[in-house]
């Protein structure tokens, strides 16, 4: 019963995500996260270290 009532949690918490992401643009996430990653991986080459 436990691992039921988990499993529901889970699931209306990744429609949430799911509801946050469409309603702000699947788009606008996309370019926010890839920002990030240029960030990161410009910081990394001036310590020249690798993101993988």
């Amino acid at each position: 019963m436990m691992g039921e009532t988990e499993t529901s949690k889970n699931r209306s918490f990744a429609y949430q995500l799911v509801c946050f992401y469409t309603i702000f643009g699947y788009e606008s996430l996309a370019t926010i996260i890839n920002q990030n990653i240029h960030y990161r991986c410009n910081n990394d080459k001036g310590k020249g270290t690798r993101l993988l």
